[in-house]
């Protein structure tokens, strides 16, 4: 596998994969789980939310396309420490394009109980890996190749990420992820569990 950092210029197959890794995820689909089309509700949300994404830390973070041969394959997207992301900075990436959701309250609670302060930790975004690549032990081919590496280059130590399924609990907990906290939010159509989990690398 080869690491690529996503540039401007070849972000469409990224939102792509993100947008269809992400339409069942409870933050993201509860929200719009009342709608009379709900997956193409959130999938046309999704389509907004990470192009303004992609855009924003191409230019706060670190965007990397994960290639096998000339196939995209996955796509990871971290935070580095410390940093702070402003209401310029989103409308800088685009932001505006997001403003008819902000009427969706449990949208926006659902979201907001995830999000984690700016601290001293590099944080995984995003980590998603195309459906045919699954199950094949690339996610943590990803952590310990790319991921790991790329924090310790800096000379940092601290990896962090929220995660709200058990399914990705077990998976982040077999790469050396521990449970740190976990935050409960109730949406009108679901509960949702934020559960922060750190390692130290």
């Amino acid at each position: 596998m080869n690491y690529i950092s996503v540039t401007p210029k070849n972000t469409g197959q990224i939102k792509e994969l993100l947008v269809d890794s992400f339409k069942h995820y409870p933050t993201f689909a509860a929200p719009f789980s009342k709608r009379a089309n709900p997956t193409q509700a959130v999938e046309k949300f999704l389509s907004r939310f990470f192009s303004v994404e992609v855009s924003l830390y191409l230019k706060k973070g670190l965007v990397v396309a994960v290639m096998d041969g000339t196939s995209l394959v996955g796509v990871y997207v971290l935070k580095p420490p410390f940093t702070k992301l402003t209401l310029i900075d989103y409308l800088l990436a685009g932001g505006l394009k997001l403003l008819p959701y902000l009427a969706n309250k449990d949208l926006l609670k659902a979201n907001s109980a995830a999000a984690l302060s700016a601290t001293d930790f590099w944080e995984i975004e995003y980590l998603a890996i195309t459906p045919q690549y699954q199950g094949q032990g690339l996610g943590g081919s990803i952590i310990e190749e790319s991921i790991v590496p790329t924090v310790r280059k800096h000379h940092d130590k601290k990896l962090i990420l929220v995660t709200h399924t058990k399914r990705n609990v077990k998976f982040y907990q077999k790469h050396d992820f521990e449970v740190s906290n976990e935050i409960y939010t109730d949406t009108k159509n679901a509960e949702i569990t934020n559960t922060i989990m750190t390692r130290v690398v």
